[in-house]
């Protein structure tokens, strides 16, 4: 067993982790247990979220409407249906399983998966850009301690450093709310 630190909800905490697949095994019982539990986190968060946005991109393309900012997949997908009827979704099934079957799982997904999967709002994109205008794009990153494990696309690191944008603006953004709250008192 290892210990592994990590911060929940404010608070810092230790908890003991398998530090082996040996012992993770041990701990499940079996080891289908571990690959069930292995193949569904990978599905649900990485590889469906993918899937999604390139069926997404696909009726975007077919269908000729835009998926507006902030709009997730399925609310798109939902409003096309809306606005084109069910037949503009339903004569892409080939075509979306088509997508499925030439989009292979991808088990060496990156810690940074999250961010590659969706557009940050225009809002911390433009934050990104400001970033760049201002020559201070590579300092932000350094002072920030942003990695990339290379494999990254060039828009997929803009969208890494937007994220990081929005975190640090929004933690600034809370501790401003409780700090005016407390002047209250």
């Amino acid at each position: 067993m290892k210990t592994e630190k990590t911060n929940l909800i404010g608070f810092d905490i230790t908890l003991n982790i398998a530090s082996t697949l040996a012992e993770a095994v041990e701990l499940a019982g079996s080891e289908q247990r571990i690959l069930d539990y292995a193949n569904r986190q990978i599905l649900a968060h990485s590889h469906y979220g993918k899937l999604r946005r390139a069926i997404a991109r696909l009726v975007e393309r077919e269908t000729g409407v835009r998926m507006a900012e902030g709009e997730k997949e399925r609310e798109f997908i939902f409003r096309v249906k809306m606005e084109k009827g069910d037949d503009a979704i339903s004569m892409l099934a080939a075509a979306v399983q088509e997508i499925s079957d030439n989009f292979p799982v991808d088990y060496k997904g990156s810690v940074r998966e999250e961010a590659k999967l969706r557009v940050p709002p225009k809002r911390w994109l433009a934050m990104v850009e400001n970033l760049k205008a201002a020559g201070m794009y590579e300092k932000f990153i350094e002072k920030h301690g942003i990695t990339f494990d290379g494999n990254e696309t060039d828009e997929e690191t803009i969208y890494i450093v937007a994220d990081k944008i929005r975190e640090i603006v929004r933690a600034n953004e809370r501790r401003a709310r409780t700090d005016a709250l407390a002047s209250l008192a």
